[in-house]
């Protein structure tokens, strides 16, 4: 896209800020030269990057559009970035003296909105499947519950083993003990292995 009629190119360092997420949206802004990167969260540990644009391309139009603040962070990608400022005055000429400008933002923005509503597909369908499948691990452990305090119930009913008597000979009371408590287990467990 050729600079004519929009006002002088500003030029950008590497990792210089074009214009900050929650700005004010006043205009649009062409890539003449180099590359610009859209951030979301930048400067914040969770930043990400969210698209690079080269020459010929428009951004910023849609918080100038819509006169929201900006939603991202523009931020020059190389050391030599232009940039030209498109303001209303200069998009309503455009309207007169050049509409095939104006077709190609629109072309922009139909691609850019696009974009989001694939996003946003494929987000909602990610969240279909996590939600699915909570369902299922759900109903697995309640499954799993059930089970647990079916077994807990039965052998809750079932006797125990006897507490012995008084012992005379503590080491054979013991033995014997241990033994019986051996075999009860050993049972229990035969039984659950069963099932």
């Amino acid at each position: 896209m050729d600079n004519t009629n929009y006002v002088e190119v500003m030029m950008y360092h590497r990792d210089e800020v074009i214009f900050r997420e929650g700005d004010k949206g006043e205009c649009a802004y062409a890539v003449e030269q180099g590359e610009v990167g859209i951030f979301a969260n930048y400067g914040e540990p969770d930043v990400r990057l969210l698209t690079k644009l080269g020459p010929g391309t428009v951004f910023g139009e849609m918080g100038m559009v819509r006169g929201f603040p900006r939603s991202a962070t523009a931020v020059a990608l190389e050391p030599e970035t232009g940039v030209c400022a498109i303001t209303w005055e200069k998009l309503a000429s455009y309207f007169r003296e050049s509409p095939a400008k104006i077709v190609q933002i629109m072309q922009q923005m139909g691609n850019r909105i696009a974009d989001l509503e694939n996003d946003y597909l494929g987000a909602c369908e990610a969240v279909v499947e996590l939600v699915a499948e909570n369902k299922r691990v759900t109903e697995e452990n309640k499954a799993l519950q059930a089970e647990l305090d079916r077994r807990s119930s039965q052998a809750a009913r079932e006797p125990g083993p006897p507490v012995p008597a008084e012992p005379k000979d503590q080491h054979n009371v013991e033995s014997k003990y241990k033994t019986y408590i051996n075999g009860y287990t050993a049972r229990k467990q035969s039984r659950f292995a069963r099932r």
